[in-house]
């Protein structure tokens, strides 16, 4: 999940190209807070923003979460790995 409307919608196309997934933005990082997964990126010219994480939900009820131990990496959040089922 990542704060920017546009970041989602052009993870979810590359990711998700039929749509069978619900790709959600935060952009006033309420969820990411609540769930402590922000992080303060000055050196990147960000300031708080949220942290990289993938959530796979089903019945509403969060089933995993993966978070990336740093903002720039894609090791458990890049969607040429995803596997929608």
């Amino acid at each position: 999940m990542t704060s920017s409307p546009f970041a989602v919608d052009a993870r979810a196309k590359a990711a998700d190209p039929a749509r069978k997934v619900r790709f959600l933005s935060d952009g006033n990082l309420c969820f990411s807070r609540a769930l402590g997964l922000t992080t303060q990126e000055e050196d990147l010219f960000m300031g708080e923003c949220s942290k990289r994480y993938l959530l796979t939900v089903r019945d509403g009820a969060i089933e995993t979460v993966w978070v990336e131990a740093i903002i720039l990496d894609l090791s458990c959040t890049n969607p040429d790995e995803l596997v929608l089922d």
